[in-house]
């Protein structure tokens, strides 16, 4: 019972405009130091460590780079990977959201909204936090990686 998001033709086509960016000689694989120079240049929190694990993962045929297929199954797998980063240094947050996705890879609004204050020990902030959260999601669900950079959003803000 997976509620992963299907990718559609303008998810497919943002990736392309990323692959033909990240791929800075143009022969069609992203090698280990173009990778590097883009996320550093995206700004993406990810250690260096996990960078070369999940590039070696992706590089199904073992070619040293990812062509276009292999860099769609990266971001994703990159995606999960900086959220867990993060999360790590936050085991509320990672409860938080487990409590609320019920075991599913997608939270929404409505099992957010369930998150009672008195059940989970919500503090006065996390509260706060977590109705601005609610508002950002603007009904759609989210994975952890983006439920997690929803929260520092808010949390900054507030």
């Amino acid at each position: 019972k997976n509620k992963q998001k299907p990718i559609d033709m303008d998810d497919n086509r943002k990736y392309r405009d990323v692959f033909k960016q990240f791929d800075l000689n143009g022969d069609g694989h992203i090698t280990i130091n173009e990778l590097t120079v883009a996320v550093q240049t995206a700004g993406v929190n990810i250690s260096k460590e996990s960078l070369q694990s999940i590039l070696k993962s992706a590089d199904i045929d073992c070619s040293g780079g990812l062509d276009y297929e292999e860099f769609v199954a990266f971001l994703k797998l990159a995606s999960k990977t900086a959220a867990q980063d993060s999360v790590e240094t936050s085991p509320r947050l990672q409860q938080l959201f487990d409590v609320a996705s019920d075991g599913f890879d997608l939270v929404g609004p409505d099992e957010l909204k369930a998150l009672s204050p008195d059940d989970h020990g919500l503090t006065s902030q996390e509260s706060k936090v977590l109705t601005a959260v609610i508002e950002l999601l603007q009904g759609r669900s989210v994975d952890l990686a983006e439920f997690a950079d929803l929260w520092r959003k808010a949390e900054a803000a507030s």
